[in-house]
């Protein structure tokens, strides 16, 4: 059986790399959580840099953001 600090870094594996597979979740349930990670950290970026995004705009900002993850 894996260690749980093994678990959590398959899981935080298959989040950032959908061809990753994880034994804690299905791939279908994955998504999920791929999709609010997303969400969050370009919600944290807007948050952070609200200047930079209202000088590029929101799209390339959203752009730039999901490069730099």
């Amino acid at each position: 059986m894996d260690s749980l600090r093994e678990m959590q870094r398959a899981f935080a594996a298959a989040l950032r790399d959908p061809a990753v597979s994880c034994a804690v979740l299905p791939p279908a349930n994955l998504a999920v959580y791929r999709n609010n990670g997303h969400i969050t950290f370009r919600e944290a970026l807007e948050q952070t840099f609200p200047v930079v995004r209202r000088r590029v705009g929101d799209d390339y900002f959203r752009q730039l953001g999901a490069h730099y993850r």
